[in-house]
């Protein structure tokens, strides 16, 4: 999960660090960065699902009530 691949570099860039290799530090941060946008991404895409399901409910339920109001009226 991105998440843990985030935390996991993040990690390694610190003990990196730690031990006086800057670049090492700074190669894992790249990939820590990498994942977080990876991460923000799915977020993103899991947020609009959402919201195109929700339209996708409402709209059902908008339908449905008008063709109740159709078969009242051809009924009577």
């Amino acid at each position: 999960n991105a998440a843990k691949l985030v935390e996991k570099y993040n990690d390694l860039a610190r003990e990196a660090l730690t031990n006086g290799d800057k670049i090492l530090s700074e190669n894992y941060l790249q990939h820590s960065e990498h994942f977080s946008r990876v991460l923000i991404s799915q977020e993103n895409s899991k947020q609009h699902i959402e919201k195109v399901a929700e339209k996708n409910d409402s709209t059902q339920a908008s339908v449905e009530a008008e063709n109740k109001k159709i078969e009242e009226t051809t009924t009577k």
